[in-house]
């Protein structure tokens, strides 16, 4: 189930497209922007490249830096009474988005970890460095709503509330991958890299109307075996998000409630499974994102697993938390 640990790093997204007017419709069509870059990292290697980040439903592009707190505790042991140990993994990303064309855009994440444990007799252990860079690129189908009886033939159609994305991707192997660390830890995901290069294909759908909306978006990761004969197992990932939004003083807020699900194949080294490394997680997540005159967005997320069965149950994910500022240009 640890192929969460390997190697996650979905997005999930969300938008929002008008409002009551031309402009009040651009200003909350901005406000969600950078929300549908939020992911769903769990562990180690699997968030090197800290989650693709998938694309946002209008042309603005932007870079930005997002921070991400993850906390595990793992089984030092195959005993039920085997010493805990405590994971803390810190994940620092660089992310931007650029529309390329009105059918096309590219999104790319830069990630750093530094991931640490504690174990009961006092002793710790740390690895850090640069992650997996993911590069995505997307298809825009841009959807129009059919004229109505007082449009004259000579009116464009209004867009529609329905917008649907379909992305094709790489996670580079970037990070560095330690095959000591692979075979004499509980969490296979405590690394930086998975030395591997893999695909990503993912499709987004979202529904908006009026001050409210609602997406899903389904990703699914393609493992390839690194140098070292090791492949983590293929992932596929899915999570939806409700929200709405509102204007006050100037801002558009925009929380959000949601929910995750990943599901990972078993480990192979040198061809041969692994057993007990495959598994799956669900997240319940809360958050809310501030547009700051159109031009700085600031958002944050918390998840809570509220079921998981990970590497045979000796790794438990406990929560995560990530903040994010991002800016338009």
């Amino acid at each position: 189930m640890m192929n969460c640990i390997l190697e996650l790093r979905l997005v999930i997204a969300f938008g929002l497209f008008f409002g009551l007017n031309h402009s009040t419709n651009q200003l909350y069509a901005n406000a969600y922007d950078d929300l549908l870059w939020e992911d769903c990292d769990l562990c180690g290697c699997a968030t090197s490249s800290g989650g693709v980040g998938f694309t946002n439903l209008n042309n603005t592009d932007f870079i930005g830096i997002r921070g991400i707190y993850q906390s595990f505790e793992s089984r030092d042991g195959i005993f039920n009474n085997s010493p805990k140990i405590k994971e803390e993994f810190f994940t620092y990303q660089i992310w931007g988005k650029k529309q390329i064309t009105d059918f096309f855009s590219v999104s790319g994440v830069i990630p750093f970890l530094d991931l640490n444990r504690s174990f009961e007799n006092d002793q710790s252990q740390g690895v850090s460095g640069l992650g997996d860079i993911s590069l995505i690129g997307w298809y825009h189908f841009n959807f129009k709503k059919k004229k109505t009886n007082n449009q004259t033939v000579f009116e464009e159609p209004m867009p529609s509330n329905h917008n649907l994305q379909l992305g094709l991707g790489l996670k580079l192997p970037t990070g560095d991958f330690k095959q000591e660390l692979a075979e004499n830890q509980v969490n296979p995901g405590f690394q930086v890299g998975t030395g591997s290069l893999d695909y990503i294909v993912s499709a987004f759908h979202s529904y908006t109307r009026e001050k409210w909306g609602l997406s899903t978006n389904l990703t699914y990761f393609f493992k390839t075996e690194n140098s070292e004969n090791y492949r983590f197992g293929n992932q596929i990932s899915l999570s939806t998000r409700a929200f709405t939004f509102f204007e006050f003083k100037k801002t558009i807020w925009m929380p959000f409630v949601g929910i995750t699900f990943d599901h990972f194949n078993e480990i192979e080294e040198f061809g041969q499974v692994i057993p007990n490394t495959d598994g799956y997680v669900a997240n319940a997540m809360l958050g809310t994102e501030v547009s700051l005159n159109e031009i700085f967005t600031l958002g944050s997320n918390f998840s809570l697993p509220i079921q998981q069965e990970l590497v045979g149950g000796d790794v438990n994910a406990e929560y995560r938390f990530s903040v994010y500022l991002n800016y338009r240009f």
